[in-house]
């Protein structure tokens, strides 16, 4: 469970630091 979550926040980091260092929608 908690490895799934780990994951899922990873992806959300990662989601979140391309869309302010690119400024624009993916």
């Amino acid at each position: 469970m908690m490895i799934i979550f780990g994951l899922i926040s990873a992806l959300l980091m990662i989601y979140l630091f391309w869309f302010l260092f690119k400024g624009e929608e993916l």
